[in-house]
């Protein structure tokens, strides 16, 4: 019986979200202060508040900015992940144990089957194309390096030998040339 974490638990951790969105929002309402005892020590890195935008030589800061394109993203998200997520159906574990037959769903044998699926649904056209492509081209690089090295690295103890005498003959070129 699955329940929801008691209130006692989830309240630090709301507090602790809303603590981080107000930073984020405003992050002169901690950061200014801390700057201007800073600058007493680093005075060529000094941060320079306009408002809610930390200026440096560095660059800038948008609190506000970044927290809006956040949140916006966060939603527009949320709602698609809500309106792909409305057909999903919810099915009930149950044993099954019923004469060492295997079910014919596995989906309704245990809550985790497949737990992921969602997020492939709506991220994996983004994901596994790319990602599949790019582990096949950096095995069939491995492979191909593999054969190449192969051919040189037989195994051979007369191979080796002509190695070692051409490394002997190249230096020794090289050495008295130079």
């Amino acid at each position: 019986h699955v329940k929801e974490a008691p209130i006692w638990f989830l309240i630090p951790q709301y507090i602790f979200v809303a603590a981080i969105m107000v930073f984020s929002y405003g992050p002169a309402f901690i950061l200014e202060p801390v700057g201007k005892v800073l600058i007493k020590y680093f005075p060529a890195g000094a941060l320079a508040w306009e408002g809610q935008l930390a200026k440096s030589q560095f660059g800038y800061w948008d609190g506000v900015g970044i927290m809006n394109v956040t949140m916006i993203l966060f939603v527009i998200i949320g709602l698609w992940l809500f309106f792909i997520g409305r057909k999903t159906k919810i099915v009930k574990q149950f044993n099954i144990v019923f004469a060492a037959e295997r079910p014919s769903h596995p989906e309704t044998t245990h809550i985790a089957y497949n737990v992921f699926a969602f997020y492939k649904k709506a991220f994996g056209f983004l994901v596994l194309p790319i990602a599949t492509a790019f582990w096949e081209f950096l095995a069939e690089m491995v492979h191909s390096v593999a054969h190449f090295a192969r051919k040189i690295y037989t195994g051979n103890g007369q191979t080796y030998a002509i190695h070692v005498l051409m490394f002997v003959v190249v230096f020794y070129l090289i050495t008295i040339g130079g």
